[in-house]
Formats: structure tokens, sequence, C-alpha cells
């Protein structure tokens, strides 16, 4: 297998996205003719994309992120680096604020959203690295999404677009690092 790996700057602009986009769909195409991969999940990256740089207009309150997008054999990773503010979450129940570097050795276990089907949830058991996943909910009733969506909204379309997703924090160089993992069928 050969994927020659690729690093898009983003001038978190909005009407960027579609040219990104593009771009990356490109990419993934031209270098994954020895191993196809199915339309759904290049759909499901293109999700992932566009809400990775949503949210980097959005939160990250700095002029540019950078998308790499890089493959083994056996998965895509699509990456999205910026040196902006930390990730802040707020915990479903409490609404109590969760903030990278997490303060001492803190585990964390929270639900952060949920829509009446999927609960959102973060785990950490590292003061720099968050680790994103859902549970299915068994509710018959809705929250008021229609009236609110939270913020970690589009976290939640990430998480249940791939197969891993994870953030990372790096205190020395103020750098937020978000992983997407994607696995490909033999």
């Amino acid at each position: 297998m050969h994927f020659t790996p690729i690093s898009i700057l983003f001038n978190n602009k909005k009407q960027g996205i579609p040219a990104v986009l593009d771009r990356c769909v490109h990419h993934i195409s031209e270098n994954s003719r020895s191993f196809p991969v199915e339309i759904s999940l290049v759909h499901k990256m293109k999700w992932v994309i566009s809400e990775m740089l949503s949210n980097s207009m959005k939160h990250s309150d700095t002029d540019e992120c950078i998308l790499t997008i890089s493959a083994t054999i056996d998965q895509i990773v699509i990456e999205k680096k910026d040196s902006g503010k930390p990730l802040v979450l707020t915990e479903q129940s409490s609404g109590t604020k969760i903030e990278w570097p997490l303060p001492a050795i803190r585990n964390i276990d929270c639900e952060i959203y949920h829509n009446g089907m999927d609960s959102l949830r973060v785990v950490s058991e590292d003061a720099c690295k968050a680790i994103f996943y859902t549970e299915n909910l068994h509710n018959d009733s809705m929250p008021d999404l229609l009236v609110s969506i939270s913020e970690h909204f589009g976290l939640l379309i990430i998480t249940k677009s791939c197969d891993r997703f994870v953030y990372e924090y790096d205190p020395e160089t103020n750098t937020n690092l978000f992983k997407s993992y994607f696995t490909l069928k033999a």
C-alpha cells in the first residue's frame, strides 16, 4: 500500500471549507487505488473534516490550523492541529467545566452530551489526553434538541463517524491535536 500523507493549512475561514473537503476527498481517492475505500467511509471522513474545521473556526481563537491525513495498511488517520485555546467541555448533569490540561492526576469518565439516542462521553486518565466514545441510550424522550443544540453536538458527529476519536494537549507548545481513526476493511 502506498498512501502519501497530506497536510493542509486552513485559515479558519468558513468559505475555505468546501475547497479543503474537495482536496481531501481527491487525495484519499488518488492514494487509495491499491486499497479501495468504501464511499460510505469517505462520507464519514468528510463529516469529520468539516466538523474539525468548523470547531477550529469557532473555538480555537487562532487564525489557522493544520489538517493532516495519513494512512497505514489498516487505517486512515485525520488530524487537526492548532495552537489555540485548550479544549473545554461541560459535564452534562452538573454543568462542571472540564479544561485541559487537567489539574493534577484526575481520572474522568463522564457524559458531556446526549440527544436522547446517544450519550457522548469522555474518558481521561492522563492530564493531557481525552478519549471520546458513545453509548446508546434507550430513552423514549428527546431533550430540547431542536431548541438548544450543545456545542458538543459536533463532537458527537465526529465520535460516531470514526472508529476512535482522541484529543491531546501539549502544555509545552500549547498545541491541541484532535485525531480521528478510520479502520479499513481488508
